[in-house]
């Protein structure tokens, strides 16, 4: 029955756990910033070429 309420490792497991039952609002809370950060910047019409530092063919021309 030790399994079933998570005694079985003592607070060293307990620890593990909250750590390991973070992850998934970690990830979502990231995932949300990368996606809003993209979303303003296609707003701004800025293309990917300009996002990664490349020339642009007009701006060669000149």
């Amino acid at each position: 029955m030790t399994l079933h309420y998570g005694t079985f490792g003592g607070l060293p497991t307990r620890i593990l756990y909250a750590f390991i039952d973070l992850i998934p609002a970690v990830l979502l809370s990231t995932g949300l910033v990368i996606w809003k950060q993209r979303r303003w910047r296609m707003a701004r019409g800025e293309s990917a070429s300009q996002l990664r530092g490349e020339e642009t063919h007009s701006s060669r021309l000149s």
